[in-house]
């Protein structure tokens, strides 16, 4: 009303517009099956959060591995150049083990750090087995 008031008139009028969506959100109490649908979906949702947090700390313990494996290492980092950029700091070990998680151009990474050290692969693939069946639904 107050962006109406103020020369904003098909911003007020949008807005009301919008507020006519809400009116479908009635359709779920009185359809009983709906209801009991939208329930549901509402207990799997927090299963679905503890899921997201247990894979959260999963991540930071394999960042911090992985920072102080990777992130340090001068014979690495004269190897592979890009190692400080991808494991310098926890966070970004982070960004990249969701990036390697994802499987997102994750030879790139994993290939010269693992040419230098063999048993980083041992660690890539420890890191996707355990990411691929935390992010399973």
């Amino acid at each position: 009303m107050l962006s109406a008031a103020s020369g904003g008139a098909d911003l007020g009028l949008s807005i009301f517009r919008l507020m006519r969506i809400f009116r479908v959100l009635r359709l779920v109490v009185f359809v009983d099956r709906l209801n009991r649908l939208v329930e549901a979906f509402l207990t799997a949702l927090k299963s679905v959060v503890w899921v997201g947090i247990l894979l959260f700390l999963v991540l930071y313990m394999f960042a911090v591995v992985a920072q102080g494996l990777f992130g340090k290492d001068e014979s690495l980092i004269a190897a592979c150049p890009d190692t400080p950029e991808l494991f310098g700091t926890v966070p970004r070990s982070m960004a990249t083990l969701i990036q390697i998680m994802t499987l997102d151009n994750w030879s790139t990474i994993a290939r010269p750090i693992g040419s230098h050290y063999a048993w980083a692969w041992v660690f890539f693939l420890i890191w996707v087995a355990v990411a691929a069946i935390g992010a399973e639904p």
